[in-house]
């Protein structure tokens, strides 16, 4: 198994590049952007080598060194600095650094130190060196069961595996309720950033203002309400992953600002011209076809292409039946246990009549689905007629909703104004829609 690497540098693209280099030879990695964080990382890991940056503001890179080897000497200390003298590479030598590397770094220089380093730690230590220690997850995970066993997707989990090391940003797209945050579960849990923050966030659920606050932060008094210091998820995230759900759902004005941090890492809180660093993964999973909102001139071309590096399409449920027996076994042995219900298979006949059914809802409909059906039967075994009633109204209601869903819309939406005397904020809150909705809705 191939040791731990701590990698310590306040420039958050230095730390990137190193990290993408070592994961690509399977290297585990930490990143820290400061002494302090360094310290915490190695308190809880076995760490066999660390680059260390020299210049770093707060505590600098040769104090760190003299820390690390007082209190962890069996870690290995490699510095780095673009400022390099014959002077301070003597000075990191007597302090305990194994060796001295100028910037800009090259792939092959980091590769004949660490080479050489973990030659030197099999000889030293007769061939055991601190090993990558992180629990990694396990193969088959819930989210893997979830999302179905048919070739489809195992290709799309093959993907993930590729793609998991990698900081790279991520784009999910599918209908709603195929899974994309089920997805984004899965390549977190298998990425080098598991074990760092991952946080989540419905780009729709907020207007305007609090979206930014959540994003990006705000400092006390930075708008009315803003009683006290806020971080925003960016600055918490940091060296984690962020995923952006209903992230079509963006202000214009709003996506300028989530385009510079995508682009160059830096942010300010509101109310603070100071600027942060951040570095996080972004995963980004739209509740509508991103292509044709920036077509439609909704969503930035070039916001677009930079969270476009990577693609993952998740096909509705109703082009892959063969994914259903293998999430209903989930679900049974997962809502069964829950409820506590001895419910111990689901017929034959029952599976095909879901098999066949088209589910507009996706996986998130059958759960719901079984989920009614092990609720209300008084038997042990799932049979055809627990689902049939429920998914005939289902089929009916889907059948009649083409027809009427626009008259209904728009009948709704003149009484919801005429009870708010015409404001629309108060209008889209009795019609439990975001203000947004309302204004595409009054505009069409």
């Amino acid at each position: 198994m191939k040791p731990l690497i701590l990698i310590v540098d306040d420039e958050v693209e230095n730390l990137k590049s190193l990290e993408r280099i070592f994961s690509l030879e399977a290297y585990g990695c930490l990143t820290a952007g400061s002494a302090h964080e360094a310290l915490q990382y190695l308190k809880t890991n076995t760490v066999a080598l660390a680059f260390i940056d020299i210049r770093m503001p707060g505590v600098d890179g040769m104090t760190l060194l003299a820390k690390i080897k007082n209190q962890f000497p069996k870690t290995d200390v490699v510095m780095m600095t673009a400022f390099g003298t014959i002077e301070t590479a003597v000075c990191a030598m007597k302090l305990g650094a194994c060796d001295f590397i100028t910037k800009p770094l090259s792939r092959s220089t980091l590769m004949q130190v660490l080479e050489k380093t973990v030659e030197r730690l099999r000889t030293l230590h007769s061939s055991t060196i601190p090993a990558y220690n992180l629990e990694k997850p396990q193969p088959n995970s819930k989210w893997e069961r979830i999302l179905g066993s048919g070739q489809t997707m195992q290709d799309l989990l093959k993907t993930v595996d590729n793609i998991a090391a990698s900081a790279a940003s991520v784009l999910i797209e599918g209908e709603t309720g195929v899974g994309k945050e089920v997805l984004a579960n899965l390549l977190v849990e298998k990425s080098a950033r598991f074990q760092r923050p991952y946080l989540k966030i419905n780009c729709a659920a907020l207007p305007e203002t609090l979206l930014e606050s959540e994003l990006f932060g705000h400092e006390r008094g930075a708008f009315t309400g803003a009683v006290k210091l806020k971080k925003g998820f960016f600055e918490e995230a940091h060296m984690g992953t962020l995923l952006l759900d209903e992230i079509s759902e963006i202000p214009l004005s709003l996506q300028a600002k989530l385009l510079r941090v995508t682009q160059s890492g830096e942010f300010c809180r509101l109310g603070r011209s100071h600027v942060q660093k951040s570095d996080v993964r972004l995963i980004s999973a739209p509740n509508k076809n991103l292509k044709s909102c920036v077509h439609e001139g909704h969503f930035r071309e070039d916001l677009y292409y930079r969270i476009h590096v990577i693609r993952l399409y998740i096909p509705p449920l109703r082009e892959r039946p063969e994914d259903i027996p293998s999430i209903l076994d989930f679900f049974l042995s997962d809502i069964t246990c829950r409820l506590k219900k001895n419910i111990t298979h689901i017929t034959d006949s029952a599976l095909q009549t879901l098999i066949h059914y088209t589910w507009p809802g996706n996986i998130r409909e059958l759960s719901h689905t079984l989920e009614r059906a092990i609720l209300l039967t008084p038997r042990k075994v799932l049979t055809e007629d627990d689902f049939m009633s429920h998914l005939a109204q289902e089929s009916s209601s889907q059948n009649n909703s083409d027809l009427s869903l626009e008259s209904n819309y728009q009948e709704l939406i003149d009484k919801a104004l005429k009870l708010s005397t015409g404001n629309r904020s108060k209008a889209a809150k009795l019609l439990g829609i975001h203000e947004r909705t309302l204004y595409r809705k009054l505009k069409k």
